[in-house]
């Protein structure tokens, strides 16, 4: 008798999972344009990190070292200090296939050394394979908890491919090592932010932009997250205070412009567009702004202009197909404005199927059936790369699952990584 009960609960559980899943959906689609912006200060960050943590050396002095490092190797080819001067000289270099040898080298000599799995998290990183710098980097620091350098970089990776919780522990874990680190605070900031928690990614930009006030990094994603909140007047504030000492004031006024234009104020949004658009002419960001505000300001004529030449540079920009269109058939033009209209449609589609499975990862990030399904999805739209990422993750949490065997080492086999897709798919069995 309690069967039909216990059914209906757990129908009414799921379907209010799929609802609240649908709803952080809709949100994630709305923040696009923050995330993307969000993500690319988060690349930023970690490509400065990586030139941080080497020493600034000429081309000259890299041989010099390349050269005696070699010598020692001849004399004792089991010098392990030499296999990692000689394979930081050739990754400085971005002579990667040779550096990986000395690495692997390396690490056959001393198994106990983090050094060569935080090198080769970084060589596979700076390859795209972001799923074998994912697994050195995670051996790094079983080795040496202290890393801080794994520790970020690990974090960098979780935060791309969305594992939010995962990389707010190892956030944690280097800022309890290194409080004064203002690139970690941003970081983790950008992991508040796509979790929804405004004010603790405030807290740790505002923490940032004490430790590094000259920082623009620091200053564009608090703006995010002002406007974000709605906050405008916070933002037009941070906006002012930042314009005198940041020498990038092409990322102000955007974000002046952006501001304007959510505060349903064109005419300023449209000057601060043009203060954008005289540093860099042709700027897709700042004609689309300035499109939305003459759209606002019923200046249809303008409005086009703009919207055509970000449509030219590139059509999925935001709203662009839909808005554009819209106007096309205000003017009575439909047969130029409903094509635009649909194409908007189906690209929506396609970012709103994509943005249910990664919200659905970030929420369960224990189920393996979300990260297969995403790394299906990945697959099937040619992304390979980030489909051997939540492929792999399956298999760590379903060990042996043959969908996700069969899809990884067909996605090994696209990116010519042959011999691991043989690997896996000798494991899979017959």
């Amino acid at each position: 008798m309690n069967a039909p009960r216990v059914k209906s609960r757990s129908v009414r559980r799921d379907t209010f999972l799929l609802i609240v899943l649908g709803l952080v959906a809709a949100a994630w689609l709305l923040s696009w344009p923050v995330r993307a912006r969000m993500r690319r200060e988060t690349a930023r960050i970690e490509r400065e990190t990586t030139q941080q943590n080497e020493a600034l050396q000429t081309g000259t002095q890299l041989k010099a070292q390349e050269e005696e490092a070699r010598k020692q190797l001849a004399s004792n080819p089991q010098d392990f200090e030499a296999h990692m001067r000689l394979a930081s000289a050739l990754g400085r270099q971005r002579n990667y296939s040779e550096e990986l040898p000395h690495l692997q080298a390396a690490q056959q000599i001393h198994l106990q050394s983090a050094a060569p799995h935080a090198a080769m998290g970084q060589l596979f990183d700076a390859e795209g394979m972001h799923d074998l710098a994912i697994e050195e980097l995670r051996k790094a620091i079983e080795l040496n908890p202290d890393d801080i350098t794994s520790l970020t970089l690990l974090a960098y990776k979780y935060v791309a491919v969305g594992w939010n919780s995962e990389a707010e522990s190892m956030l944690a874990r280097a800022l309890a090592k290194q409080p004064e680190d203002a690139r970690l605070h941003v970081t983790l900031a950008l992991v508040n932010f796509q979790t929804g928690q405004m004010a603790a990614a405030e807290q740790h930009l505002l923490t940032a932009r004490r430790l590094a006030p000259k920082d623009a990094t620091v200053i564009g994603p608090l703006i995010e997250v002002y406007r974000h909140s709605q906050r405008y007047t916070d933002a037009l504030r941070t906006i002012a205070e930042a314009m005198p000492i940041l020498p990038d004031k092409l990322a102000l006024h955007l974000e002046k412009a952006q501001v304007y234009e959510e505060m349903d104020r064109p005419a300023d949004a449209i000057a601060a567009a043009d203060d954008a658009l005289k540093l860099s002419a042709g700027l897709l960001r700042a004609l689309y702004i300035r499109a939305v505000a003459y759209k606002m300001e019923g200046d249809t004529a303008s409005a086009i202009r703009d919207f055509e030449q970000v449509r030219a540079g590139d059509s999925r920009t935001d709203q662009t197909l839909l808005l554009l269109g819209q106007l096309y058939i205000q003017q009575g033009r439909p047969e130029k404005g409903k094509p635009l209209v649909e194409e908007y449609n189906r690209n929506l589609e396609i970012s709103q199927k994509l943005a249910r499975l990664i919200v659905r990862v970030a929420s369960l990030p224990k189920d393996w059936r979300s990260h297969l399904a995403l790394g299906a999805y990945y697959c099937q739209g040619g992304s390979y790369p980030r489909a051997i990422v939540e492929l792999k993750r399956t298999l760590e949490l379903k060990p042996g699952q043959k969908e996700a065997l069969s899809l990884l080492v067909k996605a090994l086999r696209a990116v010519h990584r042959d011999t691991e897709a043989e690997a896996f798919s000798s494991s899979s069995g017959p």
